[in-house]
């Protein structure tokens, strides 16, 4: 029962988070096949393109002690973490960023293999940055099940033990969202949940909440996006 309403408060708070701002911003003009910008910090210390280092209030450049204006607030750096036909995946999509309570930045989002369709052998990534989003480490999988489709991550942060929680869905290969609504596909969308208790490095196997989260009624689900929680 305690388990039943974690999932159930973690899941309805994911759904009534109004922040599809944030999926926006990531996914630029939200063309598929589209590379995904992410923007960086824009706190001190943040490089431009251009090799220089700005900290609070000073600019140094070439060894030389430059006192100059910090640039405006807000000022980043696009890089670009998932480019369409590279890395093994014909095209990235639904990305979602988020950051732990130490401070690591985590980027995720689907991979899919062969076609830009929402269904299909569609894969779980991750990227990690440990310095505020300036450098990203290599991408990891986080769940690949062969042909199917893992998608829609919507990660949660707990504040309390600093655990990343990790919404998904799931469904056949051949299963497309029409199929499923209309209640003709081999299977249906299902639920699933994986944690990380080491700042996104690794996973626990995902488990299958559909059970806990989805009404038997209900037909076509997706989760996120959860970053405005």
């Amino acid at each position: 029962m305690i388990r039943r309403a974690i999932l159930l408060g973690l899941l309805w708070s994911v759904l009534l988070a109004g922040c599809h701002a944030q999926t926006t911003a990531l996914a630029a003009d939200g063309h598929v096949g589209k590379d995904l910008p992410i923007p960086c910090s824009s706190a001190a210390e943040a490089t431009s393109e251009h090799g220089t280092q700005w900290t609070s209030g000073t600019q140094r450049s070439s060894g030389r002690d430059n006192q100059k204006t910090q640039p405006a607030k807000g000022t980043c750096r696009k890089t670009v973490l998932f480019a369409a036909g590279k890395g093994g995946y014909h095209t990235y999509r639904i990305p979602s960023i988020i950051v732990t309570t130490r401070g690591t930045v985590l980027a995720f989002c689907e991979g899919r293999k062969e076609s830009s369709r929402d269904l299909g052998n569609i894969d779980m990534l991750v990227r990690r940055s440990l310095d505020g989003g300036r450098t990203f480490g290599p991408m990891r999988v986080i769940w690949n099940d062969g042909p199917n489709t893992c998608g829609n991550p919507c990660p949660v942060i707990d504040r309390t033990t600093g655990a990343v929680w990790l919404l998904m869905t799931h469904n056949l290969e051949k299963d497309g969202e029409k199929a499923i609504t209309n209640r003709k596909a081999a299977g249906t969308r299902t639920v699933w949940i994986a944690h990380s208790t080491d700042d996104g490095q690794t996973w626990s196997r995902p488990i299958e909440i559909t059970n806990d989260a989805k009404r038997p009624d209900w037909t076509w689900y997706a989760t996120g996006p959860g970053a405005g929680i």
